[in-house]
């Protein structure tokens, strides 16, 4: 929906897609295909590359031949910096709206000059300070971050290891609720625990989970991000 939401408000009414060939680039293939008609977005062209593919120039030159208001790439490896540099030998102008796989410095670090200007939604664990000052969530993310840096030396370079975090206090906080030693928990017994998670601060958002939602946080708890001087700052 905030992709969504972004497209519209810009009046982009048409987008090319580029998505990696693989399980992370198909789902968002197959929810960009469903999601982006329904909400009166035209696909005028829908191309893939393979991971390990290093030059994506004869897809985007299919993009050029079309009137797409905006790239739309679903990738989150080594092959989604290669696209803005192709898109720059290309002269292309469109924006690249990227998806949360690219929130991390390797993005920025390997995409150089052509990383200013992509546009991409995740969470506000990379720029803690839109969490609000004095909020709980804001307090967890700066004590993240300092055990973190006190562990290996270096900031969180994006999202991923917020992520991790996440998923290890998710099961942890439901195993606490369970209160049963370690050999009496049945998987099924911490996966109906898991979707008693309510009001959970962590750094991906506040985690409300149930048995029909599994994803248990917010378009609330994304941000709509713009790289500008190789660095991240919210799109306002």
């Amino acid at each position: 929906s905030m992709f969504i939401d972004y497209l519209k408000t810009n009046n982009i009414t048409k987008v090319a897609i580029l998505t990696l060939d693989n399980g992370y680039g198909k789902d968002g293939k197959k929810d960009l295909e469903a999601k982006l008609p329904e909400a009166g977005i035209e696909i005028v062209a829908n191309e893939t590359y393979k991971p390990g593919d290093l030059d994506m120039k004869a897809q985007l030159t299919k993009v050029q031949g079309t009137d797409a208001g905006a790239l739309v790439v679903w990738d989150a490896g080594g092959g989604a910096p290669i696209v803005p540099k192709n898109m720059a030998e290309l002269e292309m102008d469109i924006p690249y709206i990227g998806s949360h796989g690219i929130a991390n410095k390797r993005f920025i670090d390997g995409a150089g000059e052509a990383a200013n200007g992509v546009i991409f939604p995740a969470g506000k664990i990379i720029m803690p300070e839109l969490y609000g000052e004095g909020t709980e969530a804001k307090a967890l993310a700066d004590k993240f971050y300092a055990d973190y840096e006190n562990k290996y030396g270096e900031a969180p370079d994006g999202t991923f290891p917020g992520h991790a975090y996440d998923g290890f206090y998710v099961v942890v906080r439901a195993l606490e609720r369970l209160n049963l030693p370690p050999s009496e928990v049945t998987p099924q017994m911490l996966r109906d625990e898991i979707e008693n998670t309510q009001g959970l601060v962590l750094t991906g958002g506040i985690f409300n989970y149930s048995a029909e939602d599994h994803a248990g946080t917010q378009p609330s708890d994304l941000v709509m991000y713009l790289i500008e001087n190789g660095a991240w700052t919210e799109v306002k």
